[in-house]
Parts: structure tokens; sequence; C-alpha cells
């Protein structure tokens, strides 16, 4: 049974908890729903691997944050309960947001490592079909733990998490290693690699600080389910592992936002049209 935070509040700190966890969830959902509406409004954008990756994140995350809205703003404690429980839904799609960020890194790192095979092999259907997969593979996981009992499920999450931490730690910090190095020296050899580059530095820079906010959350979630030693908090919002994770959701957008100067242009293209629709005696801007 979900409580509303609203009921709990019994301190000013309660109050201004609760105001911040409202201000995070909107937030996330305001950003992405920007990065989106960038992409959308842009057929250039689109016709780009890197940003149908990183469309599918803005979506994922966009989800998780709307979702934040239930998980941030009320006690629940139907952790283990129905497969369709948010508790257990909202996390899920959020290891869409993990899938699809490696998916990216392992993107750009065949982009910038072997650029002609890159665009011999790597077309736009296969890049759906990845994006398709780093979706379905979550919600099987998911189906399965629907069918699993208590202890199962605990032991799968002590084990999965583990493993994923050790997985995602290992590979994203080499490739974004080899990422770096490589785009260093094409740029000292070519100096129009620069955009490639910047593509291919923007992954670096939201992967990294994917794992900066992700691997505090794995590491406590595996002690938690294998060695039944868990941070006690009374509801998420007081989690301070949870909300450190759910912030990833948030610096993604602003990473793509300012870094990304295809992304302004669109923005920027965005408004100046919505800002004509608007205009009763349309200025010489909207009628070029």
């Amino acid at each position: 049974m979900a409580v509303s935070l609203i009921e709990l509040v019994e301190t000013p700190g309660d109050a201004l908890l609760l105001v911040l966890m409202a201000c995070l969830a909107t937030s996330i959902v305001v950003s992405n729903l920007i990065l989106i509406a960038a992409f959308v409004n842009s057929r250039a954008l689109l016709k780009q691997n890197n940003y149908l990756y990183t469309l599918s994140l803005a979506i994922s995350d966009f989800l998780v944050g709307a979702g934040f809205f239930y998980n941030g703003l009320y006690d629940v404690k139907d952790e283990f309960g129905p497969a369709y429980s948010p508790p257990i839904v909202i996390p899920v799609i959020h290891g869409v947001s993990l899938l699809t960020l490696l998916a990216s890194m392992l993107d750009r790192y065949y982009a910038v490592h072997s650029p002609f095979k890159y665009v011999e092999k790597i077309s736009r259907g296969k890049t759906m079909l990845i994006i398709g997969f780093t979706w379905i593979v979550p919600l099987v996981t998911l189906l399965m733990n629907s069918n699993m009992s208590t202890s199962s499920k605990l032991t799968y999450k002590a084990y999965s998490t583990t493993a994923v931490s050790i997985f995602l730690l290992v590979v994203m910090v080499v490739i974004n290693t080899r990422i770096y190095i490589t785009t260093r020296r094409q740029q000292s050899r070519e100096p129009g690699a620069e955009s490639k580059a910047r593509a291919a530095h923007l992954v670096i820079i939201a992967s990294t600080m994917f794992i900066i906010l992700w691997m505090p959350s794995l590491i406590g979630m595996a002690i938690c389910a294998g060695f039944n030693m868990c941070i006690s908090a009374p509801y998420n919002a007081k989690n301070p592992l949870n909300t450190l994770r759910i912030l990833n959701t948030l610096s993604t957008p602003v990473i793509f936002l300012i870094g990304s100067k295809l992304t302004r242009a669109s923005l920027k293209e965005l408004a100046l049209r919505l800002r004509c629709k608007r205009s009763v005696s349309p200025s010489t801007a909207c009628t070029t």
C-alpha cells in the first residue's frame, strides 16, 4: 500500500525533502521532454545512429522521471509485489537506460576505431534492432522475476546485480579509455575529425556520470540482497543511493542539451517556429 509523503510530513526537513523530490522529478521529466522534442524536430539528428541511441535514452529516462513522482513522493511498500508494480517496473526501465548507454558506447567505439567498416556494416535498421534489443532484454527479465518466489528473487538479484556491477565498471572504463585515446589520435592527424570526436566525448561524459551515480546503488543492492545488510530508510526519498541513481536521468539530458550543437540548433529552430506561429506580424526571420 502506497502512502503519500504529504501525510508523513512531521518536520520542516520532511517538507523540504518532499519539495526537493518533486522538483527533481519535474526537472527529469522536463529536461528529457525538451531533448525528445529536439530530436523529433530534426530529421538530421534522427539520421545519425548515435542520436537514435540518445533518443531511446531520453525516452527511458523520461519514463523513469515520470515514475519517480510515485516512487519518490510515496511511501512504497510493495517492492516484491506483482510484476506490474511500479517499484518493480520503474527500475527495469532504468535498466533500459543502462543497456542503451552501453550500446551507444560500443557504437561510438566502432565508429571512431573502424570508421569505414562502421559505415559499411552498421545501418540505421541495424541500429534500431539493437535499440529494440535493449528494451526487450530488461522486460524479459521482468517476466522471469514474476514467476519466482521471494527467496529466488533475492538470490537472483544478489548475483545478477553483482555481475552487472563488475561488468559495467570494467567494460565502461575500458571502452571510455579506448574511445578517448582513439579520438585524440584522430584529432592530431585529422583536424576535420572534431565533430566526430565531440559526439564520442559526449558519450564518454554521460557514461562516466552514469558510473559515478549508478555504482553506489548497484553495490548497495548487491550487498543488501546477498548479505542482508541494507540501508535503513523508511521510504525511497530518504534513501541516498536511490536518489543518487535517479540523478543520472537528469544529468544525461543536460549533458546532451548543453554539449551537442545539433541539438541546440534544433531547439532554436523549434522555438523560432513556435514563436512565428504565435506572431500576428511575422518577422523577416520567420519568412526566410
